[in-house]
């Protein structure tokens, strides 16, 4: 009873299924409707661009619209901020990074070497101008920023999602639209539950996980604000009328991806996240030049 759509990542490991989604997770935009269709702000956007405001698409439309939302840049924004970064930690840093980059058929080496990766990294360090200067240490903080209305836009897996609306203090009930993250590279995120080998408990094991994957429980994991990967709470309505990024969220599961394309020696996927994540957070807090990242991160990666 699984959504279709769900990746083989969440199964898979070297050749042979090892374990099954607990609670899969995809990374999707969110951005504050009131923003982005306020007619006045409308028409100031194609005064300064000359085009229509949209939903961004790409992450040269998403850091655009960042840029015009921020007050600081632009006095005329009815936001604080154009949107919300997270990186208080190496690996959320690489998670809010690696959507900007083609990953796809890379090894991590070559997308280290990418010149594009490089051009990527730049880009990003500078939208950081359009954000609160905070370093956010976890998607918490960056949702707390869009839920009290000082952001236009965030991006963020959907399984911290209902944090934005849950909360009495959101300044944003009524005004959430969600899209799917621009360039359509999604990071897959949440976790995997398997049964160790020694096990002396399979038959309750198996049980547990009859009980928690059925229908009734997995409304209710999901009325609670976790994820499920039962495909019928993905077309739930009275779900979807409480969190109706669910809808989006069949297409970001399969298209997203997680794991690097890397070579046959074994490697730690979030050691190699961690050092990605590093040259992201040295970079965008001027610890280092973009060059200078990347080259340290090339002799972390060499001396794994």
């Amino acid at each position: 009873g699984f959504l279709k759509e769900i990746s083989q990542e969440y199964y898979i490991s070297d050749g042979r299924m090892r374990t099954l989604p607990f609670d899969p997770s995809v990374q999707l935009m969110f951005y504050n409707t009131e923003a982005f269709d306020n007619e006045m702000t409308r028409r100031l956007y194609f005064e300064k661009y000359r085009e229509k405001l949209a939903i961004p698409d790409t992450f040269e439309e998403y850091d655009k619209a960042a840029a015009f939302f921020t007050r600081s840049i632009n006095p005329s924004s009815p936001m604080t901020y154009g949107h919300a970064i997270t990186i208080g930690t190496s690996v959320a840093a690489a998670c809010d990074f690696l959507p900007r980059i083609n990953r796809s058929g890379k090894s991590f080496h070559d997308i280290l070497e990418d010149q594009e990766t490089l051009k990527a990294l730049k880009k990003y360090a500078a939208a950081a101008a359009a954000t609160n200067g905070k370093i956010n240490p976890w998607w918490d903080s960056s949702i707390s920023s869009f839920s009290k209305g000082e952001c236009a836009m965030l991006r963020v897996f959907m399984n911290h999602a209902p944090r934005i609306t849950n909360t009495k203090h959101s300044q944003v009930v009524g005004k959430i639209g969600i899209a799917e993250i621009p360039g359509r590279k999604p990071l897959l995120g949440g976790g995997a539950i398997g049964i160790n080998r020694k096990s002396k408990a399979i038959g309750e094991s198996l049980a547990f996980l009859r009980w928690v994957y059925s229908d009734s429980i997995s409304r209710l994991f999901t009325l609670l604000g976790g994820t499920s990967p039962n495909a019928v709470i993905y077309d739930d309505t009275d779900l979807l009328a409480i969190y109706p990024w669910l809808s989006i969220a069949k297409e970001g599961f399969r298209i997203g991806e997680r794991r690097f394309r890397i070579p046959e020696e074994a490697r730690n996927q979030r050691k190699l996240e961690e050092i990605i994540g590093y040259a992201v957070r040295s970079t965008t807090l001027g610890a280092m030049t973009a060059e200078e990242a990347l080259d340290e991160a090339r002799k972390q990666y060499c001396s794994l």
